[in-house]
């Protein structure tokens, strides 16, 4: 699943880090970044 998160959104950041194994994919404009959220142990 990919989604975007802004750099500042330590919360969503965290969430997604917890449930998944995070690959910053792109940093986008606007201070966004482009994730690609894979189930752990991928």
């Amino acid at each position: 699943m990919f989604e975007s998160i802004n750099k500042e959104n330590v919360g969503s950041m965290k969430a997604s880090q917890k449930a998944c194994d995070v690959i910053v994919v792109e940093e986008l404009e606007g201070g966004d970044v482009l994730i690609e959220d894979r189930p752990k142990g991928s």
